[in-house]
């Protein structure tokens, strides 16, 4: 099977940008799924009791967050050029 996608550029650049990073996006989601959970599971792990009982839920908030971020930018994808 072939299948062609044509673009208006520089009208559709997001458009264009966000089917030819496709690849990217996914493999960036499978990261995200597979090893940013265990990840923080090992950053939480390895933290004496009393430190663990301070933390405040938006801690492992922002950690997963910035994960994620630290994902796509190995990965070379900036969000904000393939969204509206």
């Amino acid at each position: 099977m072939k299948a062609k996608l044509i673009f208006d550029v520089p009208e559709e650049r997001k458009e264009f940008l966000a089917a030819v990073r496709a690849s990217d996006v996914v493999s960036v989601l499978w990261t995200i799924t597979y090893n940013v959970g265990k990840s923080m599971e090992s950053h939480y792990e390895g933290m004496p009791d009393e430190e663990y009982e301070k933390l405040r839920p938006m801690d492992a908030v922002t950690l997963f967050r910035e994960r994620i971020s630290d994902a796509l930018v190995d990965a070379g994808i900036n969000i904000d050029d393939l969204i509206e």
